[in-house]
């Protein structure tokens, strides 16, 4: 049997001579769902929520068959979702899913154990008086807030502190 030595590079023959392999499109960076928590996270501690909103992550999902015992000794309920806020009028959850899940189950139909325990805390909070919102980036978030009637900020809580102290020394009214 006879090999090519390996500094000899093999052309393509027959068919496929000259014809070049189609280059994948270019997509962007795949953003993970711990990514996405903590961009929201960024903006809640940088603008925050406007009046007496509160925004206080919860973390709920623990690894290991030790942890989740320690976790469910501990009062930790499965399926809450990731995010509570709270605005003074009432409280609402929102749950992050990793960017391409809403396309997901809507093209498959089905849905994770997980998800389902998620959907079934989901409509336990909806009876209890909670609203409770499934999104995938900050917009949706920004969104999902704004739907619900709870206040957002449009500056940095540090521009809005800045601005107060301004008015303050001029005797502006900001």
């Amino acid at each position: 049997m006879f090999v090519l030595p390996a500094t000899r590079s093999r052309k393509p023959v027959g068919a496929t001579a000259g014809i070049r392999k189609r280059q994948p499109k270019p997509r962007a960076p795949k953003v993970s769902e711990t990514q996405e928590h903590r961009t929201v996270a960024a903006y809640f501690k940088k603008i925050g929520l406007g009046g007496n909103a509160v925004a206080v992550h919860i973390r709920n999902e623990r690894a290991g068959d030790w942890a989740r015992m320690e976790a469910a000794r501990m009062g930790v309920t499965a399926g809450i979702p990731d995010w509570l806020i709270i605005d003074g009028r009432q409280a609402g959850f929102i749950e992050l899913k990793p960017r391409g899940w809403r396309d997901r189950t809507a093209r498959t139909g089905t849905y994770t154990p997980h998800e389902q325990r998620q959907r079934d805390m989901h409509n336990r909070l909806k009876l209890a008086g909670a609203w409770v919102e499934v999104c995938e980036t900050l917009d949706e978030v920004l969104d999902a807030l704004r739907r619900h009637g709870v206040p957002l900020r449009t500056e940095s809580l540090t521009t809005e502190r800045i601005r107060r102290g301004f008015a303050a020394v001029t005797g502006d009214a900001a």
